[in-house]
């Protein structure tokens, strides 16, 4: 994983990769989720995955990510420009508090519980 952080402030403790073993069967596809905490506020850039193999080998996938091609000016169809790559980058935020609303509307049909992403449509 590489860092925003500029090279003065980043160091092996800015973030904490947690490690996972994992056991395939050949040719054996299996999606996994890589857990990582940061410790400082910054911009992270995920750009390769290392890997080892039977504790003796090591590996690096570097993860590219095609880009779409932007038609929307004449600027864009001229020249060979593309959306910037946003996938693989992670702002790092400080804690929030967490929300909690109270309505004051009386109906019947008024939902006692909303979920987060949830829309309900209320008469």
């Amino acid at each position: 994983i590489q860092s925003a952080y500029p090279e003065s402030e980043y160091d092996e403790k800015s973030i904490k990769v947690y490690q996972q073993d994992l056991l395939l069967d050949p040719k054996t596809k299996k999606r996994i989720t890589l857990n990582l905490f940061a410790y400082k506020q910054g911009f992270l850039k995920v750009r390769a995955v290392g890997f080892c193999l039977c504790k003796e080998v090591w590996g690096r996938k570097d993860l590219i990510v095609k880009q779409k091609r932007l038609f929307a000016t004449k600027q864009h169809k001229t020249n060979l420009m593309y959306e910037p790559e946003r996938c693989l980058s992670i702002k790092v935020c400080s804690e929030m508090p967490l929300l909690r609303a109270s309505f004051n509307y009386q109906s019947s049909s008024f939902p006692s519980t909303i979920y987060q992403n949830e829309l309900k449509m209320v008469p």
